[in-house]
């Protein structure tokens, strides 16, 4: 199978000819957005079907969510006893996860609260420990930005020059036959930390040539959503700290210091 799309190759004079424009056709353009349309389906209701329940890692941070959307603190001492992931200071009792998640979790709650009134419905009386917020959260969270990562995935490993076969086969082989499937399914951040990177990695990652016809406004629209993603990659996962300052500065590099400013203001909250 050929891996890449484009290689220089020898001419009969033994001149070396310039390789082909890598940037796709519009047919082939149709058929990456179409191909990444089914394998966001495809992970999307992988991960939903498969959904994991809680244990004390989820918990503690549903705990959190449900703190700030319930309580508005972030004190969990209503939830605490369904974790042993808790610290506790000055009286209250907290969660010891990174917030990150809860955080991105907290308006799909409040959502998910809302419609349970309008049905009539209380949110404890759904079922014993709350499985179904618990569910819902996981699904709009962490497998919704687990199955984007997945289609931005194949588009970067497109615009590399990678064979749209062999890009479509790693994306599926990454989330479908990896540890990426088990936590993209479970109120975790690890496969939701992974996928905001390589979103931030397909938005931002873009040669300053590649980049040069591009509207003002579009380049500061992908360095906004690279600068988020990386934001809130680094409060879902601190230890990642490193891997996201590298993959900024690498984005630096790539696009061009003057072009990143977007980005950073899109970090910060």
């Amino acid at each position: 199978m050929v891996l890449l799309r484009h290689r220089a190759a020898p001419s009969r004079g033994g001149a070396v000819t310039p390789p082909p424009d890598p940037r796709p056709t519009s047919g082939e353009a149709r058929a990456l957005r179409a191909t990444g349309a089914w394998v966001f389906a495809l992970v999307l209701f992988s991960l939903g079907y498969f959904a994991q329940g809680g244990g004390p890692s989820q918990n503690s941070r549903f705990d959190l969510t449900r703190a700030i959307v319930v309580r508005g603190t972030f004190a969990i001492d209503a939830y605490h006893r369904n974790t042993i992931d808790r610290s506790f200071r000055a009286g209250h009792h907290y969660s010891d996860k990174a917030p990150g998640l809860s955080f991105a979790a907290a308006p799909v709650h409040a959502a998910h609260r809302a419609w349970l009134a309008v049905r009539g419905a209380r949110e404890g009386h759904v079922r014993p420990g709350n499985f179904a917020g618990l569910r819902v959260v996981t699904f709009f969270t962490v497998s919704l930005v687990s199955a984007l990562g997945a289609a931005a995935f194949l588009a970067w490993l497109a615009r590399l020059g990678v064979h749209p076969v062999a890009a479509t086969v790693s994306t599926l082989a990454w989330m479908l036959g990896t540890h990426a499937f088990a936590y993209g399914a479970i109120f975790i951040a690890h496969q939701f930390t992974a996928a905001l990177i390589v979103i931030a990695l397909w938005a931002g990652d873009r040669p300053r040539d590649a980049a040069a016809g591009e509207a003002a406004s579009a380049t500061r629209r992908r360095m906004m959503l690279a600068g988020f993603a990386l934001g809130l990659a680094l409060i879902a996962e601190f230890p990642m700290a490193p891997l996201v300052a590298a993959v900024a500065l690498w984005i630096a590099w790539r696009a061009g210091w003057r072009t990143v400013w977007p980005a950073l203001l899109a970090a910060l909250p």
